[in-house]
């Protein structure tokens, strides 16, 4: 047996994607969007963030187990870093109300935010990141933001 570990290479929203999937196949709110319509609401709520906000932050962390290495990479939407802490912001665009939004589609992205907010407390080597998923309706471009509680450094992501 080797000991150079087997390796796999995934983003993160694939990982949480085949990870996360449940519920029921909620075709008016996967098709709803087009691709390009979400680039361009979340390019128009990065710009308008201000301050220490930056978009589109590379990370990156790998897990080895058992002679697997998994090497996650993926680019955070936003991050907002204050005297207060690091924020991770996870923005997702839509054509129905927030609360129309099935539940099993919002665990997903809180699980993608999550796995976000872990890579970037152990590259910044900060203590702990808050999570807030935002919410772009495309219909008048109104957001609802919610904030998770904050991701401590050592805290697992569990995807379930």
């Amino acid at each position: 047996m080797s000991d150079t570990p087997e390796v796999h290479r995934i983003a993160v929203r694939e990982l949480v994607h085949a990870a996360h999937r449940a519920g029921d196949i909620h075709t008016r709110f996967l098709t709803r969007s087009s691709a390009i319509d979400g680039i361009r609401g979340h390019q128009r709520v990065q710009a308008s963030r201000t301050g220490t906000y930056e978009k589109e932050v590379q990370v990156f962390g790998k897990q080895e187990r058992d002679g697997v290495r998994l090497l996650v990479r993926g680019r955070v939407d936003g991050v907002i870093t204050e005297s207060d802490g690091v924020t991770v912001e996870e923005i997702k665009t839509t054509r129905v109300a927030p609360e129309e939004i099935p539940e099993s589609f919002r665990s997903m992205h809180w699980a993608q935010a999550a796995v976000y907010g872990h890579l970037l407390v152990e590259s910044l080597q900060v203590t702990a990141v808050t999570l807030r998923l935002t919410y772009l309706d495309l219909r008048d471009d109104s957001e609802f933001d919610t904030r998770g509680s904050p991701l401590r450094r050592g805290s697992e992501v569990i995807l379930h």
